[in-house]
Formats: C-alpha cells, structure tokens, sequence
C-alpha cells in the first residue's frame, strides 16, 4: 500500500470521526434542550398549578377581608381575580403569587397589563393531559360554589338577602355577623378542603408527568453522553492505533534509510531492503544507494586519477610528494638512505610532432612499462610532466645504488621502440639526489635531482 494511500485512508478515518461528533453534537444539544425544555414545562406547570391554589387562598383572604371591614375595595378586588382567573380581564405581567399582597398594601399599580386568557386555557396550551384538566376542573366547580358563598357573604354586608329564588332581592339591615359566620364556619372549611382535594391531586399528577418527562429527557441525554465518550474513546484508539501504524510504516523505515544512509558513508553497500518493507521508501533507499554507489565510484575515479596518471598508469606528483615525505619519515626513523631519480625523456618531442599525439602517447606508455619493469615493488615511479619522470628509491645504500638503478634505466630506454610499425628511438637524461647526504627537505632534493638532470642532459646534447 503506498503512503499516499494510508494517507488517504486516514484522512478518511479523521473526517469519519468527525462527521460522528458532528451527529452527536447535534443529538447532545438536541437532548440538552429537551432537558431544559423538560425543567421550564416542570417549572410552569407547577407556576400553574400554584397559580390556581393561589388564586383561591387569595378570593377566600378578600371576602374575609371585606365581611370584617365592609371596604368596598376588597369585593373589587375579589372580582378581579375571578375575572382574571376566568380570562375575562387582562392578566398582568408581574402576576405572581405575591400580587395581591402588594395590591392589597399598595393600591397604586404600575405593572404593565398582559393578554386575557383563563387559566384553564393557558394550562391546555402548556400541555396538560386530559386527566390532569378533568382534576382542575372539578376544582373550579367546587371554587365556584365556594364562590357563590361568599358572594353570599359580600351581600349580607351590603344589607342584601337571598330570596326563594336563590336572587338577592331581600334588603335588611346589614348583618356583619352572619357574613362574618358564612366565611368561617366548618361549612366555608369544608367547602375550602374539598376544592383543594383536587387541587392537591393536580399537583400529584403534575408531579408524576412531569417528573416523566424529566426522566425520560435526562436519559436521552445521558444515552447521547455515552455515544459521546464512546466516540471519543473511538477516536483516541484510531489516533493510537495510527500511531502505531504510521510509527512502523513510516517513522520506522525513515530510520532504516537513516543507519543505511550511515551505512553508505562509511562505504558499505550490502544493504538489505526487506526490512524496509515494499512501500516507497524501499524504491527511495534503492534509489539513493544507486546514488551513493555512482557517488563512490565516481568518487574513487577521482581519487584514481588525483594520484594515478589517466594515460601511463604511473603516479602522480600529489603521490609522489606523500610517498617521499613517508620515506623521509622511516628513513629518520631507520636511519636509513633514499634517492630520488629526476628523469627527462630525450628526443620525444620531435617523435611526438612528426608522428602526432597517438603515437607519442604509445611511446610514453611503452617507456614507462620500461622503466617500470628496473624498478623494485616498493619504488614509486611518477609522471610529473609532459615527458618527466620522478623516481622514489627507498630504502637504499647510497648513491651507488641509485646510479645502478639509473644504468638500467638508461639501459632500457635506449632499446629501439616498436609503435604502430614504427621503429623509434628515445635517449633519457637522469639527475639524483640522496637523503640525507644531499639534505632532508623533499623540495631541496627535488630541485637538486632536477639541476642535476638538466647538467647531464647539457653533456648528451654536448657529445651530440
């Protein structure tokens, strides 16, 4: 599988995990809000429900109030609350429980008048079930024959009676004392119990769907709370396992490629590529050890060439210098001799413009296969120019030995060369010099040997 593939597919996994949470984000608020929904209907209905019980404790406290002090006020008061009650008048804004406690101590009112609307009809709108209504019912039937009593109770204070009929046509006296007795005898209790017998099993009731319909919103909530955990458990195992997975994939051949890379500096190639798997990164590592390998050889080709002539084969000055200054160093150390052969090829110039550059190189290397095969093992023999040689004798008596060598150069340089069908003829001219008699600096040896070869090359042009 190649890495833009596991990418890919785990890009893919990330934006599957995302479109969950998006869901459950979704579902979760969904279920918050049904949660709250579920505390605001709880909290209303039982405003409701208090409203209506409130409603009754607050007729019974103004008809008491007016049977004791005659305030006409009061029965005014009384019949707004019905009126209210009933959806015949504006409901005020600020129309709570403690109301008519201030209306009763402070008449003047400043609160903002609302909509008309029942209390029965605002209950239906909050979605109270049928049952519950059926209860709210019956307790405003029974209010309102509470009610009738004390409209009773409100007459006798202003002198009117019941007549057969059940209508106050009868005028009297008023009689404080009967109306005080309608309002508070066991009568009037009984009357007040059994309308709040209802009432009380409207609050059960209320209590009971309510509490439901809670319950039932909180475990939605908690469900789409463990969805939640869950996923995110989901995600953090994905995330883990990727890791993992990109840590043996990816960050584990990236540290192969970095030992081989290592591996490869230090100029070993047997590399295996198994363990690197079959993904990209095995083709980049054979790759760049293709790389490192054409590297290498390139690198040992310059090598090659830095101290090897590209033409003869023989040394170049750059191995030459490092050789000599060895064979000063252990022949300190040994005390021992060395020479150096200064060397310059005698009428190769013209051979080289009357026959070109081709035969002229043959004739090098022939010449310098020569002049190799007088040399021993650990001699040096190198090209520092066009046609001159230098020629490092370490580990030598003196300058006896270093003339003996010369004698055979010369020996085998005069032999007559066989190139290309051509029977050509070289001279040689050789100039020395030996540590430590000459002295113990390569440049002064150097440039000795060199004076010494131009002298003796100055006595062959002489004798010619």
């Amino acid at each position: 599988m190649s890495i833009r593939l596991k990418l890919l597919l785990f890009f893919l996994g990330l934006v599957f995990f995302m479109g969950l949470f998006g869901v459950e984000y979704f579902d979760l608020s969904k279920a918050q809000r049904q949660v709250q929904e579920a505390e605001n209907r709880r909290f209303v209905s039982f405003k409701l429900a208090d409203e209506l019980r409130q409603s009754s404790d607050d007729l019974t406290r103004m008809v008491r109030t007016y049977v004791v002090t005659g305030d006409p006020v009061y029965e005014q008061y009384f019949n707004e609350i019905l009126a209210i009650r009933d959806g015949n008048a504006p409901r005020p804004e600020s129309y709570d429980g403690i109301y008519w406690d201030f209306i009763t101590a402070l008449p003047e009112r400043g609160d903002i008048e609302g909509s008309k609307e029942s209390l029965v009809h605002r209950m239906r709108l909050q979605g109270f079930t049928e049952l519950e209504l059926i209860k709210l019912e019956e307790a405003k039937f029974l209010s309102d024959d509470l009610t009738n009593l004390e409209n009773e109770a409100m007459a006798a204070v202003k002198g009117r009676f019941k007549d057969s009929s059940g209508a106050f046509s009868i005028e009297k006296e008023p009689d404080y004392e009967y109306a005080r007795q309608l309002t508070h005898d066991m009568n009037y209790h009984k009357a007040k119990a059994a309308i709040m017998a209802p009432i009380n099993e409207f609050y059960q009731l209320v209590e009971e769907r309510t509490e439901n319909e809670l319950i039932e919103a909180v475990d939605y909530l908690d469900e789409h709370m463990m969805h939640s955990i869950l996923i995110i458990l989901g995600f953090i195992l994905y995330c883990v396992i990727s890791f993992f997975y990109f840590s043996r994939h990816i960050n584990r051949p990236i540290s192969i490629l970095v030992r081989m890379t290592e591996q490869m500096e230090r100029g070993s190639f047997n590399i295996d590529f198994k363990q690197i798997g079959s993904s990209e990164f095995s083709l980049l590592a054979k790759s760049f050890m293709q790389m490192a390998r054409r590297i290498n050889n390139t690198m040992n080709t310059l090598e090659s060439l830095a101290i090897t002539d590209s033409l003869t084969g023989a040394a170049t000055s750059r191995l030459l210098y490092d050789r000599i200054d060895q064979a000063i160093a252990m022949a300190v150390r040994n005390k021992q001799s060395l020479g150096l052969l200064f060397m310059d090829l005698d009428r190769f110039k013209p051979i080289n413009d009357q026959y070109g550059h081709h035969v002229g190189d043959l004739l090098l290397v022939s010449c310098v296969d020569r002049i190799q095969d007088t040399l021993r093992n650990s001699d040096t023999l190198a090209r520092i120019g066009g046609d001159e040689f230098v020629v490092l004798l370490p580990e030598i008596n003196g300058a006896e030995d270093a003339k003996l060598v010369s004698e055979n150069i010369v020996k085998e340089v005069n032999k007559p060369f066989d190139i290309d069908g051509k029977k050509l003829s070289l001279g040689i001219s050789i100039g020395y010099a030996i540590y430590p008699e000459d002295g113990s600096d390569r440049s002064w040896l150097l440039n000795l040997a060199d004076q010494r070869m131009y002298e003796e090359k100055g006595r062959h042009q002489s004798r010619r």
